[in-house]
């Protein structure tokens, strides 16, 4: 007769649940690495409920599922795209028993069999958050705000600290900016943000809105770091790491180091709302412009004219009517208005000058955009 205590350890879980958690979780790991388990996802299984983790050392990811029955604690690491194939197909329920490095997976007639490669409990290399008072933000506007940023984020390494969205205060609210230093985004919230400047790197932008529903009306936790650069007191010398923030939302945590280094000062290019140049564009008027293998294509704008011009190298030249006022003749990349137009639907450029940027608005009050010129 076996006795209690050699009991295998084996949990019962819902594929769909299941599949959903690692697909989310396994868009952090890399799929290639020099270091194994940064290859893997991790699987835990207790009374509290299931959680499916990944990392990349700079990022960690935990997605909670719901438990069908549990005999005893579950916790393995296994390749995501082996996990994701095995539950590609699979319905019902999923039966999941470890016995040593031996993981089975029981799907509907199927019995799958898998050795544990990395120990999860001896080679997991678990991230250490920032602990403080967490803050509340709306799901719907901080997806909004990231959306809008994330175009304007630089692929260029030598300056780095543009590699990201530069969350701050302004007038003690949240504000995001982004730039690649031809065009800025700038999305102001009505969220308090009492923590100090972070600026969050481009693959945790863009796993933090997979994560954030678009129009879902629930709020998303914050912790960072707090703003001490004014402070004299020895004692509050952080003693946690400082390039940490989390963000948690309903059935899932992201932990994410920020960029060290200042982020430059982005308020000296914004232009005053001073224009005697407006032009209106639509996403629907610029893709009449068609395709072009061009890197830098520019338009040529004469509001004077009521025009916009495109001219292909060794192609036509394409003109079309645009609604303006002002006499300014400019050039900016069509591409980039493209991007606005992309998400906006229709914008409005503000031009003060040939030679000066353009305040690039849409119907949301909240998210004002530069663009600079280029030379026609």
């Amino acid at each position: 007769m076996l006795d209690a205590s050699s009991t295998i350890p084996s949990a019962t879980l819902h594929a769909a649940h299941l599949r959903t958690a690692v697909n989310m979780a396994s868009q952090v790991t890399e799929k290639r690495n020099t270091i194994p388990i940064l290859g893997m996802i991790r699987i835990t299984v207790t009374e509290d409920g299931a959680v499916v983790r990944a990392t990349d050392l700079d990022m960690e990811i935990f997605v909670q599922c719901d438990v069908i029955s549990l005999s005893d604690t579950v916790d393995f690491t296994i390749d995501p795209r082996l996990m994701r194939d095995l539950l590609s197909w699979a319905e019902g329920e999923v039966v999941i028993t470890k016995k040593g490095d031996l993981i089975t997976f029981q799907i509907d007639d199927v019995e799958a069999q898998v050795r544990e490669i990395c120990d999860a409990r001896t080679d997991w290399p678990a991230m250490i958050s920032w602990q403080s008072q967490p803050i509340a933000m709306g799901e719907t506007a901080l997806h909004r705000a990231l959306s809008a940023c994330i175009g304007c984020i630089s692929t260029e390494e030598t300056r780095y600290y543009l590699n990201g969205i530069y969350l701050h205060a302004v007038d003690g609210m949240a504000c995001m900016v982004a730039t690649d230093g031809h065009r800025l985004a700038k999305y102001q919230t009505t969220d308090a943000w009492p923590f100090a400047g972070h600026i969050m790197p481009r693959k945790c932008v863009s796993q933090l809105s997979r994560m954030l529903r678009k129009g879902g009306n629930g709020t998303v936790t914050v912790m960072a770091a707090p703003d001490l650069s004014n402070s004299t007191e020895p004692s509050l010398a952080p003693k946690q790491p400082v390039n940490r923030m989390e963000f948690q939302g309903e059935g899932w945590k992201l932990i994410t180091k920020t960029i060290d280094g200042t982020f430059p000062d982005y308020t000296r290019v914004i232009p005053k709302a001073e224009a005697t140049t407006t032009v209106t564009l639509t996403h629907h008027a610029l893709r009449r412009f068609g395709q072009s293998n061009e890197r830098s294509r520019a338009v040529a704008i004469d509001a004077g004219a009521g025009r916009i011009v495109y001219s292909r190298i060794d192609g036509p030249t394409i003109s079309m009517p645009v609604q303006a006022t002002g006499d300014v003749k400019a050039g900016y990349n069509l591409d980039y208005l493209r991007s606005f137009t992309r998400n906006a639907g229709t914008i409005r450029l503000e031009i003060t000058g040939a030679g000066d940027p353009a305040r690039v608005l849409s119907d949301d009050p909240a998210l004002l955009q530069v663009l600079m010129p280029m030379r026609v």
